[in-house]
């Protein structure tokens, strides 16, 4: 169960549009607080470093031309 909550999350906060609190709701988390903590103990982070690191190095990944 974990392993693939741990994958929806990872896919929903890849998804720039949804706010971290939207990504909680829509996995049916009761609370923000609930989701953050759950993300620390599973992603070793919150959702919003996760979203922060793993963005910024996407962006890494394609430089502009």
């Amino acid at each position: 169960m974990h392993k693939q909550m741990k994958s929806a999350i990872i896919n929903k906060l890849a998804n720039e549009n949804a706010t971290v609190s939207e990504v909680a709701y829509s996995l049916n988390f009761s609370s923000l607080s609930q989701f953050t903590r759950f993300c620390k103990k599973n992603l070793g982070c919150t959702p919003t470093e996760w979203r922060k690191v793993n963005l910024l190095r996407e962006d890494a990944d394609f430089p502009e031309a």
